[in-house]
């Protein structure tokens, strides 16, 4: 019976030991989404308050990522990607549009929304 034990000790301490790498794992997880989001958010927050020098324009235009060239009413690209499948956060930044001064900028942008 002594053995017994010592056996139904060992799986429940692997069991825990399982729950605990799950949580752990779970917890990485919604550590780094939170700290992109984070990060995306603050540098289209800087880069809105300098929307009167901008060279391209990203919109929600028809419930698709547009870019716009300042001054062109014509867009130059629109994504596949469909915008009510975004974050609300992302929706409602493309919607007051984001306002970007260089390509390497914009591409950068867009690489995150055609992943």
């Amino acid at each position: 019976m002594n053995q017994n034990f010592k056996n139904k000790i060992l799986i429940y301490s692997f069991i825990m030991l399982g729950a605990i790498m799950v949580c752990f794992t779970i917890y990485i997880l919604i550590y780094t989404i939170h700290c992109e989001t984070a990060d995306k958010s603050s540098q289209v927050t800087q880069i809105a308050s300098e929307a009167k020098d901008y060279k391209y324009c990203v919109k929600d235009v028809s419930g698709k990522i547009t870019v716009y060239e300042k001054d062109n009413s014509t867009p130059i690209k629109t994504l596949d990607t469909r915008t009510n499948l975004l974050p609300e956060q992302d929706r409602q930044m493309l919607s007051q549009g984001i306002y970007l001064n260089s390509i390497e900028e914009l591409n950068s942008l867009l690489q995150d929304y055609d992943d």
